[in-house]
């Protein structure tokens, strides 16, 4: 878990709050390298990637709320096609083959989803699941 997001309110609804403790799935790193993420092939998974690798390097400005599709992207500070290998905004959108405008609509759907998680998370604490139940939790919830 990254310590500073349990002070941002976007990054925070993430994590599942447990006896002063948070919990988070986590994408799988190599030496700081995603496992999918290929030099001059990007991402391997392409149109599979996880929903939050859709979006990734790429997030709305703080303050602004992605509601509509005129809002300021900035790019993460953790990016390995940014900060090693020196890629251009428009390279790393070619190597993800993705768009400006797709990156944003992406956006608008993980602020959506955001939303939805916490509330998911906040209900399973109301009800007591601890951590390690919580995936057999959710997959009973979504049975249901």
């Amino acid at each position: 878990m990254y310590a500073e997001h349990l002070s941002d309110p976007e990054m925070r609804q993430v994590y599942y709050p447990w006896d002063e403790t948070h919990y988070s799935i986590q994408t799988k790193f190599v030496n700081d390298f995603c496992i999918a993420l290929k030099q001059g092939k990007g991402c391997i998974l392409k149109e599979r990637r996880p929903f939050v690798c859709k979006v990734f390097p790429f997030w709305w400005k703080e303050g602004v709320t992605p509601s509509t599709y005129s809002f300021p992207l900035e790019i993460a500070g953790q990016c390995t096609m940014i900060n090693l290998w020196n890629f251009t905004i428009d390279i790393v959108f070619e190597e993800l083959d993705t768009s400006e405008e797709q990156i944003r609509n992406e956006l608008i759907s993980m602020n959506n989803a955001l939303i939805e998680h916490h509330r998911i998370m906040e209900e399973a604490k109301k009800e007591s699941v601890p951590p390690a139940r919580l995936l057999d939790w959710l997959i009973r919830r979504i049975r249901c």
